[in-house]
C-alpha cells in the first residue's frame, strides 16, 4: 500500500495484514517526525486525507512523542517504544523507526467525525464531532463565539 509521502517522505510502503487488519511501516526519524509518520500511516490505512483525521495532538503530546521516539545524535530515542490510541487504532511507534497501527473495535476508540450542529442561543451553525450516529455530539468549542452560550442543538446535522 503506497504511503502518503507528502507529509513523511521517508515512509516505506505500508504493509497490511488482511486477517488482523493491521498496518506497519518504517520511516527515517532523522528525516521525518514520528508524529507526521503516524498521521501518514493512519491516513493511508483509512484511505483518508491526513487533514481529515482528528488532530494527533488530541491523542498524545506530539512534541513529547517526537522527543521520546526520534533518533538523536547519541543514538536511538529515549524510549524503546510507545503505544497509544488514535482514530480507531492502537498505535505503536518504536525508536527503530517502526510504526504499527492495529484497529480497535470498541466504539470509545472509534475515530471522531465532523458534525454540524446549531447554537441553541443564537442559531449560528457550529461544528462538533461524534463517533457514530447513536453517540453524543461533542462541540469543538466550549462556548459559541457569537453569543458565548454553552448549549447546542443537534437537530441540524450534515
Amino acid at each position: 500500500m503506497a504511503a502518503n509521502s507528502k507529509i513523511a517522505e521517508s515512509l516505506s510502503p505500508i504493509e497490511s495484514d488482511a486477517e488482523s487488519r493491521s498496518f506497519q511501516a518504517t520511516y527515517d526519524s532523522t528525516r521525518d517526525s514520528t508524529s507526521l509518520a503516524i498521521v501518514a500511516v493512519v491516513a493511508t490505512a483509512l484511505g483518508e486525507d491526513p487533514q481529515a483525521l482528528t488532530p494527533l495532538q488530541t491523542a498524545i503530546d506530539t512534541d513529547a512523542l517526537d522527543k521520546l521516539v526520534t533518533e538523536s545524535d547519541t543514538g536511538l530515542g529515549t524510549c524503546g517504544s510507545i503505544s497509544f490510541r488514535y482514530d480507531g487504532f492502537k498505535i505503536t511507534a518504536t525508536s527503530e523507526g517502526v510504526i504499527e497501527a492495529n484497529p480497535i473495535e470498541d466504539i470509545q476508540s472509534a475515530p471522531m467525525h465532523p458534525y454540524r450542529i446549531e447554537c441553541a442561543g443564537c442559531g449560528q451553525p457550529r461544528l462538533g464531532k461524534k463517533r457514530a450516529p447513536d453517540t453524543a455530539v461533542v462541540p469543538y468549542q466550549d462556548t459559541c463565539p457569537e453569543c458565548e452560550c454553552d448549549s447546542f442543538d443537534i437537530g441540524v446535522t450534515t
